[in-house]
């Protein structure tokens, strides 16, 4: 797999967004736009989100450029060829979805890279595919226990 990856194409746009769990009015619609400080925001310490879309769309990762995820969170994303599940086409496994840089030994009042986001910093979780695949279904899993936020 390739150090870097041009993306040029947001299928999420397209998709049909659900989550497993939502807190208060930041819904899920909100992942659909561009601002920062307007997030969706889990339940608790885990979510799944489920994008559908009713025609085949070429997937090859996915990435949150803005989020307060700290270090120890993880990522799964998984692949599916149709809006029902189908067959799997696609699993990253469980990845760390920001691991951080080396911070030193200061006692942060909050796990490493949520302590960013209320300073206008943000983490940036991505999880690539081993290749592009025509997918109707996709499945991404946050579990961040460190980080009720």
């Amino acid at each position: 797999m390739a150090n870097l990856r041009i993306i040029s194409d947001n299928a999420a746009d397209r998709a049909t967004i659900v989550a497993s769990s939502t807190a208060g009015s930041y819904g899920v619609a909100n992942l659909k736009n561009e601002l920062k400080g307007v997030p969706h925001r889990s339940g608790g310490t885990s979510v799944s989100f489920t994008l559908t879309w009713p025609n085949f769309q070429s997937v090859g990762g996915v990435a949150i450029p803005a989020c307060n995820l700290t270090a120890d969170a993880t990522i799964r994303v998984r692949a599916w060829n149709a809006e029902s599940g189908g067959t799997l086409l696609a699993d990253t496994g469980n990845l760390f979805a920001c691991p951080g840089a080396n911070a030193g030994d200061p006692d942060w009042t909050v796990p490493l890279n949520a302590n960013a986001f209320a300073f206008g910093g943000a983490s940036k979780a991505v999880a690539f595919l081993n290749d592009h695949y025509a997918v109707k279904r996709v499945q991404i899993d946050l579990v961040d226990t460190l980080n009720a936020a």
